[in-house]
């Protein structure tokens, strides 16, 4: 038994101490992904899970994934469990018992004998996860409710210590406690205290953004020292029971993201490191703007040679705003990845993540964040997005970097950190525009660093772009015009477009596993169309036109398959389908066109073998897109092996008119499935159970009945296409291919 305590002391020794460079590692080389549990995230779960064998479980999600550190917290205001300092979230308000979920739970567990923070810390250590506390240092939500269950009797019987005495402005941060009083800093410690001595943690993190202000208006950067104070508190006591429990206990602290606005603020987390009062700094957003350039160079540049042993975490919540005043949203995959390919940039090699633990455990973006952490192999090989932000917590005439909105009466421009740019893949830009007269027909040119895009569509779903989107646009870029780090984007409105800009982002698809290996972009003549293209010349027994060389023309860049009322083999309309000369099995498979602006057209992308008879095995048809007018993507199936059978889907791009603007349709074929997109978006999954054959890639114009009325609006009309682009796996591409 003394063996086993003895091994056990050593794990924790080591485990703390590598973290804090006892052993002479640098922590570059001790990546960490911290979880943020908050206050009162799991109280909110169904009764049923407030048991200690449930406690355990959600620790167990964790456990064999890239969490490195788990820091929960039990205040906020109140705490979560039975204090001797503090009044715990259940107990009475106004004469009454708290009847919210949390307050139940919390008192449900604390009736059955079970501390959830002693489970959970006990469970880490068993999973190999470093287990902290954080203790919200000034939380003041909800405070102007009266009576609300979650602000302490202390803070109601004495409004003289709040950073305005007696407030009633309604500005929840005028109520929050002032530190420069030394009655709020003892009543603070008392629960730092209690913290201590109830729980055997590796860390203890002061966090100072739950809110971030915590002195008399005005005066944060003069009362500085009295924070500085309460921290030198707090170490004392951290060593006191280093010697108690017999291991390191590491301090950390989460501050406004720039060294100079959190000094401001009176959190000098700079120079509680100079003071050897902190061994950990997240350098964070408060809650309003995901930081996304948060500058990690300029705190190594003030903390000189301790950057080499006191890591800076960048720190994000789950949502953002593009600007103050903004709606905020929550953040998916795409921008988690974006923010830490930025972070990386600027030096960060670990990240602490506020919230995630609100998305759902089973699907992104928390289950792939967890599983494969943010590492720089995962960052830049998956979609990812910039937006524009700002920083939301800075002292008084500090810059806040706010970019939006910004109107197009003169061309509208904004800088963007993307880390490092990708080798291969695709960029574009996306702008979100608010609601205005005359929004949903004005025309922008876009550019980056200078070289303008060619390409623009709208979003299907602008409110992804922003609350106030009503119009998303996204602009497709040359993939050098992109640059490592941080890059311009400008806006140009048509004379008439007078439009707010209430969103922009750039947006980076490195397709990650693809390699590009044929393409047709026809920036050619029309004779040229025979280098790469094989023709149907006749008839066309199952439609109401016949198909020939002469009705594939290229103008401007842009291929055009045309629609025109003649008669010839005795049917009354001529159209054109045209197939790629090399054929293909597998990979991604994209066409970016616009369907011809009439019923009765069907505009198709797809994939066919050639030749053979119902009796030839391996005959399939793959219908990428069979697209009708207004907004109709309809998607096939076809075997012609034997007795025919399909199977079939239509989707429709809901308040988008497809003859008007260019759209990007694509297919992801592989051995096991077939995958459709509409602008990135995936539209359909199937399995694959007959697609195996090497075919070619057709582009068709036809006049058929089943697509609508068929009338003289056909003649003159024509299928566009921009491009049509084939990428393979890398994995199954031949080396020669390759080479």
């Amino acid at each position: 038994m003394r063996l086993r305590k003895n091994t056990y002391f050593v794990q924790i020794l080591v485990c703390v101490g590598i973290l804090f460079g006892m052993v002479g590692v640098s922590h570059a080389q001790k990546p960490m992904l911290i979880i943020n549990e908050d206050n009162d995230h799991y109280f909110k779960q169904k009764s049923e899970l407030m048991t200690e064998e449930a406690l355990q479980s959600y620790i167990d999600q964790f456990a064999n994934t890239k969490v490195t550190h788990f820091f929960m917290c039990p205040n906020g205001q109140r705490t979560s469990y039975r204090s001797a300092v503090h009044e715990a979230i259940w107990d009475e308000v106004g004469g009454a018992m708290p009847t919210n979920i949390w307050c139940v739970n919390a008192k449900l567990l604390n009736d059955r004998g079970i501390d959830p923070y002693k489970v959970w810390i006990k469970r880490c250590r068993e999973n190999q996860i470093s287990p902290w506390i954080t203790m919200r240092m000034n939380d003041v939500h909800f405070v102007t409710t009266t009576n609300y269950f979650r602000n302490t009797n202390y803070w109601r019987k004495h409004p003289e210590l709040w950073r305005v005495p007696n407030c009633t402005s309604g500005d929840w941060m005028e109520y929050a406690f002032d530190y420069s009083k030394s009655e709020v800093r003892e009543y603070h410690l008392a629960l730092v205290r209690e913290l201590f001595g109830r729980y055997d943690f590796d860390g203890f993190e002061t966090d100072w953004l739950r809110f971030p202000w915590h002195l008399t208006p005005g005066k944060a950067h003069e009362q500085g020292h009295y924070i500085t104070q309460f921290m030198r508190e707090v170490r004392s006591i951290a060593k006191e029971w280093e010697i108690k429990r017999g291991h390191p206990i590491g301090i950390s602290v989460r501050v406004s993201a720039d060294p100079d606005a959190a000094a401001g603020m009176g959190t000098d987390a700079v120079a509680w490191a100079k003071d050897g009062l902190v061994d950990l700094i997240v350098a964070s957003c408060f809650f309003s703007a995901g930081d996304f350039d948060i500058p990690l160079e300029c705190w190594k540049e003030r903390l000189g040679a301790l950057a080499e042993r006191i890591p800076v975490v960048p720190g994000i919540d789950d949502g953002l705003a593009a600007h103050p005043g903004a709606p905020r949203q929550a953040n998916d995959l795409a921008l988690y990845y974006g923010w830490a390919a930025a972070s990386r940039y600027h030096g960060a090699n670990s990240f602490y993540l506020f919230n995630l633990v609100y998305f759902a455990f089973d699907r992104p973006p928390f289950r792939p964040i967890i599983d494969k952490g943010l590492d720089e192999d995962v960052v830049s090989k998956n979609l990812r997005r910039h937006p524009v932000t700002y920083r939301d917590a800075v002292p008084k005439g500090f810059p806040n970097g706010a970019q939006l909105p910004k109107t197009t009466d003169k061309p509208a421009s904004f800088t963007i950190h993307i880390g490092k740019k990708p080798a291969s893949g695709k960029v574009a830009v996306v702008i979100g525009l608010s609601e205005r007269a005359g929004v949903r027909d004005a025309s922008f040119v876009a550019s980056l660093n200078g070289l303008k895009s060619k390409i623009s569509a709208d979003v299907l779903k602008p409110r992804n772009y922003g609350g106030k989107t009503i119009r998303a646009i996204r602009f497709e870029m040359p993939l050098e015009a992109a640059c490592d780090g941080v890059n311009t984007v400008e806006i140009t409105a048509d004379a008439d477009a007078l439009q707010q800009i209430v969103w922009a982002e750039i947006e980076i698809d490195p397709m990650s596993g693809y390699q590009l290996v044929w393409q047709d972009e026809f920036n050619c003549t029309t004779a040229d169309l025979d280098k790469n293209w094989d023709f149907q010349n006749g008839p066309s027994g199952h439609i109401l036109c016949s198909r020939w060389r002469e009705n594939a023309v290229v103008e401007n860049g842009v291929c055009r398959l045309l629609n025109k009322k003649e008669t010839r083999v005795g049917q009354d309309w001529t159209s054109a389908s045209i197939w790629t000369r090399r054929q293909f099995k597998y990979g991604f498979f994209e066409c970016r066109y616009r369907y011809g602006a009439s019923t009765g057209l069907n505009n198709s992308f797809w994939i066919m073998t050639r030749g053979g008879t119902t009796n030839t095995p391996g005959r399939f048809e793959i219908d990428i897109n069979e697209g009708h007018i207004p907004h109709k993507v309809n998607m096939n199936i076809h075997n012609w092996s034997g007795q025919h059978w399909s199977k079939s889907k239509t989707w429709k791009a809901e308040g988008l008119d497809l003859a008007r603007e260019f759209h990007v349709y694509g297919l992801d074929w592989s051995e096991k499935e077939l995958v459709w997109f509409f602008d990135g978006m995936e539209i359909r999954r199937e399995t694959n159970t007959i697609c195996y054959s090497e075919a070619p890639v057709l582009l068709s114009s036809a006049i058929i009945k089943w697509a609508g009325p068929v009338t003289d609006q056909i003649d003159g009309t024509a299928m566009e296409v921009d491009y049509v682009r084939v990428y393979e796996r890398c994995d199954s591409v031949h080396p020669a291919k390759q080479k």
